[in-house]
């Protein structure tokens, strides 16, 4: 990653849906930062709060409609699966803890995301999942660093839509203080949309 411009940066994932709804599942992203936005206790908390009105707003987080009400467990579930996937054909290993899928490896830390002005399509294989890309971005605020992303956006990998015709990306929104996660046609191509690398462990 170093050789090709990169910043590897270590990745210890709990991979989680975005809201709770039609989940089962208690923890989830949109609990997690609401909970991180309330705490005081993180220096120059970035975090801002919003009312969470059930439809993707709220506290730290904003999830396009569609992916927050209709496909949320659809993307997790895709999530969850490559990683079996992954680690079936020795790729990856996973750890399972009270239900809760961990992995452990590398992301790209780099500011800007990989191969911008590139369709979802284009890079499929080499996507970073939502849960990926949400812990980098935690794990820089409990840092005291800026999230990637202020001024990109990355593919995060899981389509949903009519056949797959739509893909989520992910950035920071610094003006109102929270995470972001937009829905593009897959096809789309935009000169601040890239890719972002992760190798698991």
């Amino acid at each position: 990653m170093k050789a090709e411009g990169e910043k590897p940066q270590v990745n210890l994932v709990m991979h989680l849906p975005l809201a709770p709804q039609r989940t089962g599942y208690k923890l989830n992203y949109r609990t997690m930062l609401a909970e991180m936005t309330a705490d005081r206790t993180i220096p120059n908390n970035p975090l801002q709060l919003f009312a969470d009105n059930n439809k993707g707003e709220g506290p730290g987080l904003w999830v396009n409609s569609n992916i927050y009400n209709e496909t949320n467990s659809q993307l997790y579930q895709q999530e969850i699966d490559l990683i079996k996937s992954e680690a079936a054909q020795g790729n990856c290993h996973y750890a399972e803890i009270d239900g809760i899928i961990y992995t452990l490896g590398l992301i790209s830390g780099t500011d800007e995301p990989q191969k911008l002005n590139t369709t979802y399509t284009a890079n499929q294989d080499s996507h970073s999942t939502i849960s990926d890309l949400l812990t980098l971005g935690i794990d820089h605020i409990l840092e005291g660093k800026t999230p990637v992303d202020e001024d990109t956006y990355t593919w995060a990998y899981g389509t949903y839509g009519n056949e797959g015709s739509h893909a989520a990306n992910v950035d920071w929104y610094s003006g109102d203080g929270r995470f972001d996660v937009g829905g593009r046609d897959a096809s789309a191509s935009y000169g601040r949309l890239g890719s972002r690398r992760r190798v698991w462990g």
